[in-house]
């Protein structure tokens, strides 16, 4: 159970967040992080560069550096819009100077985040060497590339169909699309066409808050999200585990291939289930660091602390409920409840008799928790209730 997660995008804002990614090290034996520029400078803004190289460095993370991204590009021919899909990365500055290498290009976008010369050299230095890069445009993760197979995918009409009414739903917050909504793609070699009745000034009307992080939604974003979709696709058959990307991707993949996020899903589905019931009326850690509520150097601390709890999950059977699993393994007496256990606790309140009762007391309280540790061993209350709940209850520190 929650044995490798790969972290691909948020679940519902354009970078990975620090929050999102502490939360999988919380419960997941091993973390890989596919990581995009736009991830990268997020996180340096969030935790700063030191950080960024600590998490980086931990022994359960692994990450993988894209740097090209996935887009669709749109152009004017005189009697209508085309599209075409393309990949694509930094070649240039803003003043037309070549950046013809990884090392240049990361120096560009990494010196405009307030770090000094000499900071940059050292924080890519230094990155470098944790990560593998890797290029959309390469064979890869799939013979020919991405944008070649993503081309496909935009051939299949009841597919296109049916991931624009899940982008359509996910941007009305869940409603109902209408029933006539229509989206098709009409191809034409390397470019195609978008016909659709689908009412983006409704959708951007109703998002008028979150259009600056999320972007303004219109035919060609509708492609581009599907774009997305077939990338992720391909990422999670090619690295397979859990696979962990944004709500919308996650459904349109699951109409896809209804196999491949299974088991993301039902882990996902665990976690929430298991905070529910028992962090019931407790925010989250990934929200909790996201918020600023806890700094990254509180969340390593917690981390540090988590050791036990992650090698219990290691242990638990992938098809067994995780709320029942916790609730049986902390309510499980083990051996006190013997024979034997019941003799020991006879002998500690006899001796304590003996004594006296001022004794008797001590000798009870070490009944009541000594005895109950040797005997129980550790259970996984204990880091909860003294090592995360205190963590995400900020409020309580007040």
């Amino acid at each position: 159970m929650f044995d490798s997660i790969v972290l691909n995008r948020s679940i519902d804002r354009p970078s990975l967040t620090v929050g999102e990614i502490a939360e999988a090290l919380v419960f997941y034996q091993n973390v890989h992080i596919v990581m995009d520029i736009s991830t990268l400078l997020e996180l340096i803004r969030t935790i700063g560069h030191n950080n960024v190289i600590k998490l980086l460095s931990l022994p359960d993370v692994k990450t993988t550096f894209i740097e090209d991204f996935v887009a669709v590009y749109t152009q004017d021919s005189g009697s209508g819009a085309e599209h075409s899909l393309i990949s694509a990365y930094l070649s240039g500055n803003a003043s037309g100077v070549q950046l013809n290498s990884l090392k240049k290009r990361l120096n560009y976008k990494i010196s405009q985040q307030g770090l000094t010369k000499s900071e940059t050299e050292v924080f890519i230095e230094r990155f470098r060497k944790l990560i593998v890069p890797r290029r959309l445009a390469s064979d890869h993760f799939i013979s020919g590339g991405i944008i070649p197979t993503a081309r496909e995918d935009l051939n299949d009409e009841d597919y296109v169909s049916a991931a624009a009414r899940i982008i359509v739903s996910n941007l009305l917050a869940g409603q109902r699309p209408p029933e006539d909504l229509f989206y098709k793609i009409h191809n034409n070699k390397d470019t195609f066409r978008i016909d659709t009745n689908i009412d983006f000034a409704k959708i951007n009307q109703f998002n008028i808050n979150r259009v600056e992080m999320i972007g303004e939604a219109t035919p060609a974003s509708v492609a581009r999200d599907i774009l997305g979709a077939s990338y992720g696709l391909i990422l999670a058959g090619y690295y397979g585990g859990d696979f962990y990307t944004s709500s919308t991707e996650s459904e349109i993949i699951q109409y896809r291939n209804k196999q491949i996020l299974v088991r993301a899903n039902t882990n996902r589905n665990e976690l929430n289930s298991f905070h529910k019931i028992v962090l019931e009326g407790s925010p989250n850690i990934s929200s909790i660091i996201n918020e600023k509520e806890r700094s990254f150097e509180e969340f390593l601390e917690l981390l540090s602390r988590a050791k036990k709890f992650k090698h219990w999950l290691k242990n638990k059977s992938p098809d067994k409920n995780l709320v029942s699993s916790y609730l049986e393994e902390i309510t499980t007496t083990g051996w006190l409840g013997s024979g034997y256990g019941k003799a020991l606790r006879y002998i500690a309140s006899t001796a304590a008799g003996f004594i006296g009762p001022t004794t008797g007391i001590v000798v009870s309280a070490i009944d009541a928790f000594f005895l109950d540790k040797l005997s129980l061993g550790w259970r996984p209350n204990q880091f909860i209730n003294q090592k995360m709940k205190p963590f995400i209850n900020t409020h309580d520190d007040l």
